[in-house]
């Protein structure tokens, strides 16, 4: 598998996460899930570099 395409999956997930989880009132694990999410954006754009 490429990095590129497990990376997008993965951001893909803690996005959908964080959206279920603000709609059922978890503030705290959405905000955990927003910065996981965030983290693989900014890895992604490091392999591009790459």
């Amino acid at each position: 598998m490429k990095p590129r395409w497990v990376l997008n999956l993965l951001g893909g997930i803690c996005l959908w996460i964080a959206v279920v989880l603000v709609l059922g009132g978890s503030s705290a694990w959405a905000l955990f899930a927003v910065v996981g999410g965030l983290l693989l954006l900014l890895a992604r754009r490091g392999f591009k570099r790459g």
